[in-house]
């Protein structure tokens, strides 16, 4: 489409794709940033319910445990 214009419209056409390449490459890249961050974000959330799960299972083991150190004569 370009090569058909005149060279007095040759520079808009090219500054016209080059501006438009380079929008699309920064939005491009932005989108990118933006769906990595996403996907750490969704990354450590499930990290922390892992962590959250870990957590209630330990304190319902060492809830199972106290009772039956309670009565071994610690504390007298």
């Amino acid at each position: 489409m370009c090569a058909v214009w005149t060279s007095k419209y040759e520079f808009l056409c090219v500054f016209a794709v080059g501006v438009s390449t380079a929008h699309f490459l920064l939005l491009f890249t932005f989108l990118k940033s933006v769906l990595c961050r996403m996907r750490l974000v969704l990354e450590l959330d499930k990290l922390i319910w892992k962590l959250i799960e870990y957590t209630k299972k330990k304190a319902r083991v060492e809830n199972d445990i106290l009772p039956s150190w309670s009565g071994s004569g610690l504390s007298d």
